[in-house]
């Protein structure tokens, strides 16, 4: 009997010992910025209905990716993507011959081939079927571009 009750405290502290609270490591917050980024002189940020950022990392920044046309633009404009280096915004690119605007399309970083990927999309008018990748520089058209 002894050995039943010595076995059981002893299950009993192995289960309170696992189960017990772990601790935490304290975190320090992350800075609030004092401003708003203001952005570059020669563009403005408006976003459009759509939008994505992903984590540029040979540029070592975020990429804002811009697309769904706003108002006063075209829906044949280019996609826009701009870069937060931590102090502002600054357009990377408007490129007439890269995807055109669009809403909803998915966008990743591969960091095998070191380029933002730029998957389909739709407008009111098309639904895309096409690969974009962007270097850092300018786009290629991976698959399906028209």
């Amino acid at each position: 009997m002894q050995f039943l009750i010595r076995r059981s405290v002893l299950i009993l502290v192995l289960v309170l010992t696992t189960c017990g609270p772990t601790t935490i490591p304290a975190l320090s917050p992350t800075p609030l910025p004092t401003s708003l980024p203001t952005p570059t002189a020669t563009a403005l940020l408006t976003l459009g209905n759509w939008h994505d950022m992903i984590y540029h990392e040979q540029m070592s920044q975020v990429v804002l990716v811009n697309g769904g046309p706003e108002n006063g633009k075209s829906s044949t404009a280019p996609v826009e993507l701009w870069g937060w280096a931590g102090k502002q915004w600054t357009l990377l690119s408007a490129d007439p011959n890269g995807p055109q605007w669009r809403n909803f399309a998915s966008v990743a970083y591969d960091s095998k081939r070191k380029a933002l990927v730029l998957y389909g999309g739709l407008t009111a008018e098309q639904d895309f079927e096409d690969t974009w990748e962007w270097n850092g520089q300018s786009w290629i058209c991976a698959n399906k571009c028209e």
